[in-house]
């Protein structure tokens, strides 16, 4: 035990002493516009797999595959989808084997969006690290690898192999060839894995580690409906025909309420009851409800305690409306009748919820809904995303190293949180490699994913590296 304290205190040193180092490389990667969604900057998102990141893990011994995926669904023409890496750092029999996930591709950004500074260039402001994807997900990422550098760089063996599947169109939802990929390596490169990380959430304040064991699923659903064979004047025909608009908006209004209670008949029924012992893990996560409507820009929320914010979040199901197509949305006045209109709209699922059962639940009521407003309106209900709830065991050997790990670092017990949101590659990777998968976040709850003037704490990239946080 002294031989290792003292081999992890000169990995840490050696981490403290070179930060200029990795936020430099965290820099070049910034720069690296590899916005996965433009096809104009499809070269810069297979570049930062590539020439970046392949490089970085051959530098460090690995041995790198890069697997491609094929043309991306719906392009004309065609366009390549980023590769996939697959690479491997230690084989050795004796070891368990981590399989470590993450992705290289952003979020579009510009700083006429509101930035204060250039998007991909990154700027340090105090202990503010400003740039798109610092946080989601190249900075959890190159902590990794920096980790990995620091064993190597003081001597010490690292005490587990790792494998890495890195991809780079996360962040627009062409999964399906990266499934179908995971899923025929079942038996080739996932087999023989003990334990799966990712690095791709967030803490849920802005001081105290979290580990997270818990996502919620998604269905995502269309309801277009037709009222006409064209749009309509609203001064000759309104009032003589069942808009479709106002049928929509029945539809929307008797799915949820403005509180967010779910009114679809069903829906409730396979939600997990609470148990006392989950409703007392409540009491001791680190978050502040003045803080959270700061950061929301609000000044009401839906609940009225931190406890029941958190359980809305994350056990509870829960109905957004996105938007609506074919609708005129544009400034000034427009005097029609839209013939043609989707409405667009999500239900986040919780165990033991089942996304086919939710479906048929939705479909019934939309249809009992058009069926009681008495039109003939063609009303179409498609679902374009589904994926099912996810919950860890924070009681097998992998969420307890990663406590025991994460107390080493930061000297403190970390909140074990859930999420609710989905991430789709989770229940994939499990299905592929049978094994307990950890997610382990770096960033903060403030930090901005997605968001102008997106950031990571120095702090948090420098002890995100710290190695006994994945290999304790």
């Amino acid at each position: 035990m002294a031989h290792r304290t003292t081999s992890l205190q000169q990995i840490f040193n050696h981490i403290d002493s070179n930060m200029d180092t990795y936020v430099a490389r965290l820099s070049e990667a910034v720069a690296i516009k590899s916005v996965s969604s433009s096809v104009e900057d499809r070269d810069a998102t297979r570049s930062i797999l590539e020439d970046f990141a392949a490089a970085r893990l051959e530098e460090l011994g690995a041995t790198v595959d890069l697997r491609e995926l094929g043309e991306q669904p719906g392009s004309d023409p065609p366009v390549l989808l980023p590769p996939v890496i697959l690479a491997t750092l230690g084989t050795d029999p004796g070891k368990k084997t981590v399989l470590v996930y993450g992705h290289l591709d952003v979020q579009p950004a510009s700083i006429d969006d509101g930035w204060d500074s250039d998007p991909f260039v990154l700027t340090q402001v105090g202990d503010k690290m400003f740039g798109r994807g610092t946080t989601d997900d190249k900075g959890p990422v190159l902590a990794w690898f920096n980790a990995i550098e620091a064993y190597q760089s003081v001597g010490v063996p690292l005490p587990v192999n790792i494998k890495f599947i890195l991809e780079g169109m996360e962040e627009s939802g062409f999964s399906e060839p990266l499934k179908e990929l995971i899923l025929s390596e079942k038996d080739g490169f996932f087999a023989n894995i003990d334990y799966s990380c990712i690095s791709d959430n967030y803490w849920l304040g802005q001081s105290t580690p979290c580990i997270t064991y818990g996502l919620r699923g998604i269905v995502y659903i269309h309801v277009n409906v037709k009222c006409a064979k064209q749009d309509l004047h609203s001064g000759v025909h309104g009032g003589s025909v069942y808009e479709g608009m106002t049928e929509l908006f029945k539809i929307f209004n008797s799915m949820v309420t403005p509180k967010g209670d779910i009114l679809i008949p069903g829906i409730n029924d396979d939600v997990l009851p609470m148990t006392p012992e989950e409703e007392a893990t409540y009491g001791v996560l680190d978050f502040d409800l003045d803080v959270y409507k700061g950061e929301l820009g609000v000044t009401k929320l839906a609940h009225s305690t931190a406890a029941n914010v958190l359980q809305h979040r994350w056990r509870y199901p829960s109905l957004s409306i996105h938007g609506i197509e074919g609708a005129f949305s544009d400034p000034g006045d427009k005097t029609v009748i839209p013939c043609d209109i989707t409405g667009k709209f999500s239900i986040r699922l919780v165990p033991d919820m089942n996304p086919a059962k939710t479906m048929a639940q939705v479909r019934a009521h939309i249809q009992d809904v058009h069926n009681s407003t008495g039109s003939e309106n063609e009303v179409t209900v498609t679902t374009t995303v589904s994926a099912a709830s996810w919950l860890g065991d924070i009681t097998d050997d992998n969420f307890r190293a990663g406590e025991y790990a994460t107390m080493i670092v930061h000297g403190e017990q970390p909140n074990l949180t859930r999420e609710g949101g989905s991430i789709p590659i989770v229940l994939t990777l499990q299905e592929a490699t049978g094994t307990s998968l950890m997610l382990l976040p770096i960033g903060a709850s403030d930090d901005a994913a997605h968001s102008q003037n997106e950031k990571l704490n120095r702090s948090n990239y420098r002890n995100g590296m710290k190695p006994d946080r994945k290999s304790g």
